[in-house]
């Protein structure tokens, strides 16, 4: 049986995913544009502190709706 609330939220975090693509993309570009230096090193702070912080939410979230036994 498939759970639509579940579902949702991972279409939610797909759609959150590909923004995300694009927002490193750009801020390469910038970084790259005004600088003139490679922005890959900068990109790559953001990606760890954004996972980091994503994954933090993630779990408290699906511990508060009830899904963390599920993930076990």
């Amino acid at each position: 049986m498939i759970d639509h609330e579940l579902t949702g939220e991972l279409h939610r975090l797909v759609t959150l995913f590909l923004y995300m693509v694009a927002e490193l993309s750009a801020i390469n570009q910038i970084v790259n544009a005004l600088t003139g230096l490679n922005g890959l090193p900068v990109v790559l702070v953001e990606v760890a502190v954004t996972t980091i912080y994503t994954c933090e939410l993630s779990q408290k979230y699906l511990e508060s709706i009830g899904y963390a036994a599920n993930l076990s």
